[in-house]
């Protein structure tokens, strides 16, 4: 067996360890809400930025 697929094979025990165990839904609940708003957060940091590129471009014009 080598490294790779030794890795796999824990990362998958591990996976099925966490989904049956409440802490490892709780981690799972915790990473997805970190996907959400880590997508929200990219969100409002482009709304920020289009804000200061339009006040920019009024102040130039």
């Amino acid at each position: 067996m080598d490294a790779s697929s030794h890795l796999g094979a824990h990362v998958h025990t591990l996976w099925v360890e966490a989904r049956s165990t409440t802490w490892g839904r709780y981690t799972l609940t915790i990473f997805l809400y970190m996907i959400i708003f880590h997508t929200c957060f990219v969100n409002l940091i482009n709304c920020i930025v289009n804000l200061i590129n339009c006040r920019w471009h009024h102040v130039e014009s």
